[in-house]
């Protein structure tokens, strides 16, 4: 564990068990000593694994050991394996306590579960190689092979928007990211920050940016209310503390580009997909 995230985490608070809502997946992860988090293991800079140990690195991940924290005293997190397909059905059965990965806040999300948060935004992108030249706009993609993931929003923003583009949809950013690579997509969508990562390496740039604002939420089962103000409550916490700030320097923070927005848990919770902004 680096320095940075220990810090941090000795100074991550701990509620006090009598505020934990009962009959809620937050009650389970206290009396487990653990949360179970869904979430990916190939989000570069959010939520990845560490080949050389197995932990699980990033924004989102220092997240939820700071989250089970709050909830048990214990940094420990068991880390479910989601995609954006599977992310909800992982609520739904029961299978996690909840998800931190990167899922937008919209209101049919709203209407199937839960949301805390926000506790970051982003933004939607268009990413290619970095000697790719031609796209500058979004109608600069009618016709071409563009990449998503399925079950995500920049799926809907292809699908809706873009509907003259040869959508390939993939499980991941990362999976898209390979296929542009590979020349199997001339571009892909996604969050900015996920492309930032790639082009950070090198390898992408930013070919038209700012398509949507997206606020990313805590996703929890449908009808946990007490749970969404609790964690709200523990979001205002390490916000006020600087943790949170903090935490991005050391991740986020580091992709040139980036720009740092502090959320407010329980505002701005409405997703600008822009969705009726047909382009050919």
């Amino acid at each position: 564990m680096p320095d940075w995230e220990r810090k941090i985490l000795e100074a991550a608070p701990v509620a006090d068990p009598a505020e934990i809502p009962a009959n809620s997946t937050m009650l389970r992860a206290h009396e487990r000593g653990h949360l179970i988090n869904a979430a990916s293991k190939t989000f570069s800079n959010f939520s990845v694994e560490n080949p050389l140990d197995g932990r699980i690195e990033g924004f989102e991940a220092t997240l939820a050991r700071m989250l089970s924290i709050y909830l048990t005293g214990s940094s420990e997190v068991e880390t479910i394996t989601a995609t954006a397909d599977t992310r909800q059905s992982l609520i739904d059965n029961g299978t996690t306590d909840l998800v931190l990965y990167a899922f937008s806040i919209t209101p049919e999300r709203q209407a199937a579960m839960e949301f805390a948060g926000p506790y970051y935004a982003s933004q939607q992108a268009v990413g290619t190689m970095a000697d790719t030249e031609g796209i500058s706009q979004l109608t600069d993609l009618i016709g071409k092979d563009v990449c998503t993931s399925g079950g995500g929003s920049a799926y809907l923003t292809v699908s809706e928007r873009i509907p003259g583009a040869k959508q390939l949809v993939l499980e991941s950013p990362r999976e898209c990211m390979l296929a542009v690579e590979q020349g199997r997509a001339v571009a892909m969508v996604s969050d900015d920050t996920s492309i930032l990562g790639a082009v950070q390496e090198g390898k992408m740039k930013i070919a038209v940016a700012g398509i949507t604002l997206e606020p990313w939420g805590v996703a929890l089962p449908k009808g946990s209310t007490e749970s969404v103000e609790f964690i709200n409550d523990w979001l205002d916490q390490i916000i006020k503390a600087g943790l949170w700030e903090q935490l991005w320097q050391e991740t986020i923070g580091k992709i040139p580009g980036t720009k740092m927005a502090i959320p407010t848990p329980g505002e701005n919770l409405n997703a600008e997909l822009n969705l009726d902004d047909f382009v050919g």
